[in-house]
């Protein structure tokens, strides 16, 4: 377990995302992501397993012998692309909420 929790965690830091971002891909608290790369949490759900591997892009021979239904792997999927695409955005200043100003 220590291995997968080191992997994801390094996973975690090279697409550059904050462990509330992965909370929200998965379902899950940022407190609860928190304790798991600090191996406060031993024993892990093969959904969890499988969500992390998914949302993270890990090493697919690596990947557990678990199936998850297809409609919860479609929206973790595209979970993770909003993510990816609203963080690209956001480096470059633009952001969903942030409206085009009107002429005066």
């Amino acid at each position: 377990m220590i291995d997968f929790v080191s992997r994801a965690r390094s996973a975690r830091a090279g697409k550059r995302w904050t462990q509330a971002q992965v909370a929200e891909a998965i379902g899950k608290s940022r407190p609860w992501v928190a304790m798991l790369e600090a191996g406060k949490i031993k024993r892990l759900g093969e959904q969890d397993r499988a969500a992390l591997i998914t949302v993270l892009e890990m090493d697919r021979s690596k990947r557990p012998l678990v199936t998850m239904d297809e409609q919860a792997l479609e929206e973790l999927l595209v979970k993770a692309a909003e993510m990816g695409a609203e963080r690209a955005l956001s480096r470059r200043g633009i952001s969903r909420t942030r409206r085009a100003r009107r002429p005066s």
